[in-house]
């Protein structure tokens, strides 16, 4: 199998104040996702995660450092390049 397709995908990080949450809209207007979610979902949509990095101060909100990951996903293809 090849890997051709990449995604690369960035979120703010879902406190653990709320454990069984798996996504939150915040007041900001933006989402919030947990690792395993953004996985999980990926996975289901035949994306492999190859990279994670935790990320402390992505960006600022109201000059508050906020906390985020960043995904690198690549898709398979199969060798007569169908995507799975």
């Amino acid at each position: 199998m090849k890997y051709l397709t990449n995604f690369a995908y960035a979120s703010s990080s879902l406190q653990e104040t709320k454990p069984d949450w798996r996504w939150q809209l915040t007041a900001s207007g933006r989402f919030a996702h947990r690792r395993q979610y953004v996985e999980v979902v990926g996975k289901k949509h035949g994306l492999k995660t190859i990279s994670y990095v935790p990320l402390d101060g992505f960006r600022f909100e109201s000059g508050i450092p906020v906390r985020g990951h960043i995904f690198i996903m690549t898709k398979q293809q199969r060798n007569n390049n169908q995507e799975l």
